[in-house]
């Protein structure tokens, strides 16, 4: 896939450093990433209200403007995905990439677990509108290859049922590094072309804005949100 340069529109260390503080309640940086990914894609997308809580967690926030302020950082990051995703890039953000030896992602530490896991999040948050999209092996084998290094027992499992026979972990391991770029498109693709109910008043408007403003998510960060999700 081709690369292009970063956008200056992410301070990519210093998210990664608030979320991975020992004090930050809610997911890593990588964590954050995977769920971002995964919330662009969905069909339809997946609301900013629901994201933000699920990054977020049980953070306690100090003041409005501390929630404000990483609210705009992740927007940033998501749209740094969504543009990647546009133009044919990996939509991986620095620091999360596939380490030299396959086994080796499914450390603990290893930054392509952790956004496997929050990959599989956000895709479960968006099982729903998932079931409509056409059953087919590609995206079936796509949503594999990126939930893989999130579960050694699912890789396990995996290796076992999608070939004939059973395959090695190790080897699925060394195939799964090679179709992930090509997973990417597949996923995006598909939610793409899934078929969503259209609502001009989409849910999740109503409900309090995550920033904390108290105000309605509409008529607070929802102005920002609506002009960058889709």
């Amino acid at each position: 896939m081709p690369s292009d340069s970063r956008p200056s529109t992410v301070d990519f260390d210093a998210l990664t450093q608030r979320l991975n503080a020992p004090d930050f309640k809610g997911m890593n940086f990588a964590r954050t990433a995977g769920l971002l990914f995964a919330a662009i894609c969905a069909p339809g997308g997946l609301p900013l209200p629901r994201w933000f809580a699920e990054v977020t967690g049980n953070h306690g926030f100090k003041t409005e403007g501390e929630a404000r302020a990483l609210l705009r950082e992740l927007t940033a990051l998501r749209d740094w995905i969504e543009a990647r995703l546009s133009a044919g890039s990996l939509p991986l953000p620095p620091g999360i990439e596939l380490l030299e030896s396959p086994m080796d992602n499914f450390a603990p530490e290893a930054p392509m677990a952790d956004w496997a896991r929050g990959f599989r999040t956000g895709h479960a948050m968006s099982e729903e509108a998932w079931q409509k999209s056409e059953d087919s092996a590609d995206l079936g084998l796509a949503l594999m290859s990126l939930s893989f290094f999130g579960s050694r027992r699912f890789a396990e499992d995996a290796s076992q049922e999608l070939v004939d026979g059973g395959m090695p972990v190790e080897r699925m391991a060394e195939t799964v590094c090679r179709l992930l770029p090509n997973a990417f498109e597949v996923y995006a693709a598909a939610g793409r072309a899934t078929p969503v109910e259209t609502d001009l008043e989409a849910p999740g408007r109503n409900a309090p804005c995550p920033c904390g403003s108290g105000k309605k998510f509409k008529r607070c960060c929802g102005e920002r949100a609506r002009r960058s999700v889709h």
